[in-house]
């Protein structure tokens, strides 16, 4: 059985495992960019697989268009966002509710990076959260997260408001701190949206 390469770059093995383990390196940031698009769970996930679909097809076809997983990966985000577009176009067309147009331009390489690292910054903070002590961790979630209010959680929780604005101001200086401790580990573009978002609700 072959491995997936060690590098992304790599020619890419025409294995059924091979094209398994790009599937799921790729699913996650699909839907999220699809999500994105379309705010719409259903109608992102249909396109993340028909998507994928289109790139096998487009491999079948013309077997030396892409040949390693790093410009499969972008060749299938593209595919992912035209996709989009073209559902967008077919719900306004139809009288459907979609989301603003300006969201449906013709996608260029500084936008697809600058969704995928939205994306990166996402799961960074999501992790970084569970490292948090728990007391800020339980206030860090339930705001940012769940989206309830300092007044809710206080209720929820049975603590005075200044109580809980205090520990979720330590949480997010907590959270600057962690993310400054990873910088080895964290693109530069998803550290930075990082800190503005943290900057930004401090």
């Amino acid at each position: 059985m072959e491995s997936t390469p060690d590098y992304e770059g790599a020619p890419a093995p025409n294995t059924e495992t091979w094209w398994m383990e790009l599937y799921g390196e790729c699913l996650s940031a699909l839907i999220f960019i699809c999500l994105k698009k379309t705010r719409h769970e259903v109608n992102a996930e249909a396109i993340a697989s028909e998507s994928f679909a289109r790139l096998l097809e487009t491999v079948r076809k013309e077997p030396g268009k892409l040949r390693d997983k790093l410009s499969m990966k972008k060749f299938l985000y593209r595919i992912a966002i035209n996709a989009c577009t073209d559902h967008w176009r077919k719900s306004k067309n139809n009288g459907g509710n979609p989301v603003d147009a300006s969201e449906h331009d013709v996608v260029d390489e500084e936008e697809l990076v600058m969704l995928l690292e939205q994306r990166d910054a996402l799961l960074h903070v999501k992790a970084l959260i569970l490292e948090l002590p728990s007391k800020l961790q339980q206030i860090i979630r339930l705001h940012y997260i769940e989206g309830k209010s300092v007044e809710e959680i206080a209720e929820y929780l049975g603590r005075p408001v200044d109580s809980v604005r205090v520990d979720k101001t330590r949480g997010l200086n907590k959270l600057r701190e962690l993310v400054k401790g990873k910088e080895q580990t964290i693109s530069p573009g998803a550290a930075l949206l990082i800190l503005f978002w943290i900057s930004t609700n401090a």
